[in-house]
């Protein structure tokens, strides 16, 4: 469609227009005073949404055409600790077979699978090793 989609530090979202580099939209997340904002390595587009995971530890779909909010899910529960401390996110959303992909570190990877349309269903899956 002509438009390219930037992430950028502290959880901003810029669209572009590809062939003039004119801002089409931007989306910039509020986040908490105690959040390290830090840096994700990807977004991703399925259908009418982009997928972003934010430092506050959240899943947010925005609309692709306008950058509006389609929907906000939190990953963890509400005071846990993030960043260095606790939970984190460094990696980006995958979408695969319409379901997101995320994966976020305590210590450990535990990956969740947001349904891709609504936001609302979260699904744990045990992280399995695969060679392909």
């Amino acid at each position: 469609d002509g438009v390219l989609f930037v992430y950028g530090y502290g959880d901003v979202v810029q669209a572009l227009d590809g062939a003039t580099g004119d801002l089409l939209w931007q989306y910039a997340r509020r986040l908490p005073k105690d959040t390290y904002p830090g840096y994700r390595k990807s977004i991703a587009i399925f259908g009418d949404k982009v997928f972003v995971a934010t430092a506050d530890v959240h899943m947010v779909a925005l609309d692709v055409k306008t950058g509006d909010v389609k929907w906000d899910t939190a990953l963890v529960p509400s005071g846990s600790p993030t960043g260095f401390t606790g939970y984190r996110m460094s990696g980006g959303p995958l979408v695969a077979k319409g379901k997101v992909r995320l994966d976020y570190r305590p210590v450990h990877t535990v990956p969740l699978t947001p349904e891709a349309e609504g936001g609302i269903a979260l699904k744990r899956i045990a992280p399995k090793a695969r060679v392909y």
